[in-house]
């Protein structure tokens, strides 16, 4: 089947926008792979020294969740898990009236 000049000219014009958009794409391929294997198999954090200290920064969001449920238990799971020596937590200030007088730090607390 033969090309028409202008329908040749097209497929040129696409394959020079695409070629560069392709190599980027290969070289931050490659870039991210290398740095994968750059980094260590083992976890830095050593257990034994007491030195290391864990953190953790939590926004509870007024204990609601996304969906307007109460997500007090949930918070409280998640940040069992994470072992953090020192916890922090965003946007718990729900002891007025509006709130219910909760206070979500003694709840997290005790749980």
């Amino acid at each position: 089947m033969l090309l028409v000049k202008s329908q040749l000219i097209d497929k040129r014009k696409r394959f020079f926008f695409i070629l560069p958009f392709g190599i980027a794409f290969l070289i931050a391929c490659i870039g991210t792979y290398s740095r994968f294997l750059a980094l260590p198999s083992t976890s830095l954090r050593k257990a034994e020294d007491p030195t290391y200290l864990t953190a953790a920064v939590w926004t509870v969001h007024f204990g609601y969740d996304n969906n307007a449920r109460p997500s007090l238990d949930r918070v409280a799971s998640v940040l069992a898990d994470t072992n953090a020596d020192v916890i922090n937590l965003l946007e718990r200030d729900t002891a007025k009236p509006f709130f219910r007088n909760n206070d979500l730090t003694s709840y997290l607390g005790e749980k």
